[in-house]
C-alpha cells in the first residue's frame, strides 16, 4: 500500500480489528510467501532510513537486562541495514508498565552490536500527533549507518489503541493513528522491517504502522521463526500445557478444536480446572484446594472456566485426543499427595505424576511413526524456579530431552518453558526454542497474527507480491 489515503489506511485498519475478514484465514504459508524478508527490499529511495521494529522486550532486574536473547535475535537484520549503510531507527515495546524506559537497553545493545545506539527518549509530540522536534533534530545530526533507538513505545496510548477498541470510539481512533503514521512514514523512514516475533498484539507500531509504508518485510530472525519452525509447531499432536492462570483455557480450547492434538499433557495450575471438570463428568467431588475457594488466590478458578474445562475434555473425547491430568501434587509444605486438601495448593506435579507424562512423551518417541510425531511444550510443571518445586518441571523436560535423542522434533515455547531449559540445562536438547509464546499459540489456534495480516495487505494491496 504506497503512501496511502486515510480512506485507504482506515480501510486496511478496520480489517485487521474485523475477526470475520477472509484474510484472516489465510494459512502461514500463504502469508509468507507474499511478505518479503529485508534481503528482497530495493531500499534505493528515500534518505536512506529503515525502521525496525525489534523485540526489546527483555527482562530487567535492578537496572540490569537478566536475559539478552531478544536483542541478540534482531542483530543480524540491524547488522545487515547498517553493511547497505541505511540509518536504523529502532522502535519496540518494553513489558506492560507505560513507565519502563529503554536506558538500560540501550547500553547491552550498544556493546552487542559493537555499534553506538542513540536512545531519543522524547520522540513523539502529543499535541500534533506526529513525531517530535527532539527526534528530527537527532535524525538530522546523525549519518548513514547511525542507530536510533525510540523509547519503549508503550508509554504512550496509541500503541494499545487497538488492544480492545470500543466499536463507539473505533472511527474516532482512525484519523489520528493515520495522522500518526503519515507523519512517520514523511519525517523518519517510509521502510519498515519486522523482527519481533512476539510482538503479536494489535500494537500500533508492528499493526498499524505498517499500512503507511511505502515497502515492508520480515527480518532475518522473524522469517526464520515463521518459515523454518513455526510452519512445523502448527500440526503438533502431542501438546504439554501449562499455566499460572486458568485464562490459559482460551489458548487451549481452540487448538483442541482444530483436530492436530492425539495427546494432551497437562500439569501445573493450569491443570486444576480440568481435574475439577474431569471429576464433575466422571460423578466425583475433586478438591482443588483454594484454587477453587479463595478468589484473591493468583491461580483462581471461576466456576465458568470449570465449564470451559469440562467442553474441552468433551471435544477431546469426540476427537479421540487422549488426555493425561495429574495423579499425585506437590503441596506448599512439600509433601506429595493424592490429593489437595481444603486451604492448600499444588506447586509441583507429584512423582507419580512426573512418571506417568514421561512415560506418554518416551512412548511417542518410540511408537511407530515418531519421526512424523511434534511435540510442543508451553509453561512449567510448577513453581520451577524454587529448587524445592522444580523436581516435576524438570522430569517431563528431561523426558522431552530424551526423545528428541530419539527422533521426535519437539518444540518449546513461552516465557517459563525456556527459561526452565536454561535453568536445568536442557536449552540445547531440544529441536527449537521459541522466544515468543503467545504468537507461537495464536499461529496454533488458528488465530490471526496482527502483523502478519497488516505486512501483508502492505505488500498485496498494491499487487506486489514476492
Amino acid at each position: 500500500m504506497p503512501t496511502s489515503s486515510q480512506e485507504q489506511f482506515s480501510h486496511a485498519v478496520r480489517a485487521l480489528c474485523d475477526a470475520g475478514d477472509p484474510v484472516q484465514s489465510l494459512p502461514l504459508d500463504e502469508l509468507l510467501r507474499a511478505i518479503p524478508r529485508i534481503d528482497d527490499i530495493d531500499f534505493g529511495r528515500g534518505d536512506g532510513t529503515v525502521i525496525v521494529r525489534a523485540d526489546l522486550d527483555v527482562p530487567i532486574k535492578d537496572g540490569r537486562v537478566t536475559d539478552a536473547t531478544r536483542l541478540e535475535s534482531c542483530l543480524q537484520t540491524i547488522r545487515f541495514c547498517l553493511g547497505r549503510g541505511l540509518r536504523v531507527v529502532l522502535i519496540g515495546h518494553l513489558g506492560r508498565d507505560p513507565g519502563a524506559s529503554f536506558q538500560p537497553v540501550a547500553e547491552p545493545l550498544s556493546k552487542l552490536l559493537a555499534h553506538e545506539v542513540a536512545l531519543v527518549e522524547h520522540w513523539y509530540e502529543p499535541a500534533e500527533a506526529g513525531v517530535s522536534g527532539d527526534l528530527l533534530d537527532h535524525l538530522s545530526a546523525s549519518g548513514p549507518g547511525s542507530v536510533i533507538l525510540l523509547e519503549n513505545v508503550r508509554r504512550y496510548p496509541f500503541e494499545r489503541a487497538l488492544w480492545k477498541p470500543d466499536q463507539q470510539e473505533f472511527g474516532s481512533l482512525l484519523p489520528s493513528l493515520h495522522r500518526l503514521a503519515s507523519s512517520i512514514r514523511d519525517r523518519v523512514g517510509d521502510v519498515e522491517i519486522n523482527d519481533a516475533i512476539a510482538a503479536s498484539n494489535r500494537d500500533f507500531s508492528s499493526s498499524v504502522l505498517p499500512l503507511a509504508m511505502r515497502r515492508t518485510g520480515m527480518g532475518f530472525f522473524i522469517h526464520d521463526e515463521l518459515a523454518h519452525h513455526a510452519s512445523r509447531v502448527v500440526s503438533a499432536d502431542l501438546l504439554i500445557f501449562s499455566g499460572l492462570k486458568a485464562n490459559k483455557l482460551d489458548d487451549l480450547e481452540p487448538i483442541i478444536g482444530r483436530g492436530h492434538v492425539r495427546d494432551l499433557i497437562v500439569g501445573g495450575a493450569l491443570a486444576m480446572s480440568l481435574v475439577k471438570a474431569n471429576g464433575a463428568m466422571n460423578g466425583e467431588e475433586i478438591s482443588i484446594g483454594l484454587a477453587e475457594s479463595d478468589p484473591g488466590y493468583v491461580a483462581y478458578v471461576a466456576p465458568e472456566r470449570i465449564d470451559q474445562a469440562m467442553r474441552i475434555l468433551s471435544t477431546c473425547q469426540s476427537m479421540g485426543t487422549k488426555v493425561h491430568l495429574p495423579v499425585d501434587y506437590i503441596l506448599r509444605d512439600g509433601s506429595a499427595s493424592r490429593t489437595i486438601p481444603s486451604g492448600s495448593a499444588q506447586v509441583d506435579i507429584g512423582p507419580k505424576t512426573a512418571d506417568l507424562f514421561a512415560k506418554v512423551i518416551l512412548g511417542a518417541a518410540a511408537g511407530t511413526g515418531a519421526q512424523q510425531r511434534i511435540l510442543f511444550l508451553n509453561g512449567a510443571m510448577g513453581m520451577f524456579e524454587d529448587p524445592s518445586f522444580g523436581a516435576g518441571t524438570k522430569a517431563v523436560l528431561a523426558a522431552v530431552a530424551q526423545a528428541t535423542q530419539s527422533g521426535l522434533q519437539t518444540f518449546v515455547g513461552g516465557g517459563d518453558g525456556r527459561a526452565a531449559l536454561l535453568q536445568f540445562g536442557f536449552s540445547d536438547q531440544v529441536t527449537h526454542a521459541f522466544t515468543a509464546g503467545g504468537t507461537i499459540l495464536k499461529l496454533m489456534s488458528g488465530r490471526a497474527i496482527p502483523y502478519l495480516l497488516s505486512m501483508y495487505l502492505q505488500n498485496t494491496s498494491a499487487g506486489r507480491h514476492c
